[in-house]
């Protein structure tokens, strides 16, 4: 019987490297966006439906929490 545990691992290794070598470029692109943005005082808007709506309340989260960044001075939730 296969071992469909060490399979599915194996699919899973190849997808994220994949993922890395495809995806590298623009996700940099975006994180600087990000970072340009809210350090010109600029806002960001997250937004979603379902799912996607919890993920943009997360993103948020991150983003303006002292527990997540560490920071005493966080970025105000606007």
């Amino acid at each position: 019987m296969p071992d469909f545990v060490s399979q599915a691992f194996a699919e899973h290794q190849a997808t994220v490297q994949l993922a890395l070598e495809r995806l590298h470029p623009a996700i940099l692109q975006a994180a600087q966006l990000v970072v340009d943005t809210l350090r010109a005082g600029r806002k960001i808007l997250w937004c979603g439906n379902g799912g996607s709506a919890a993920d943009a309340q997360h993103l948020a989260a991150e983003l303006t929490s002292a527990t997540t960044t560490g920071l005493t001075g966080c970025l105000p939730a606007r």
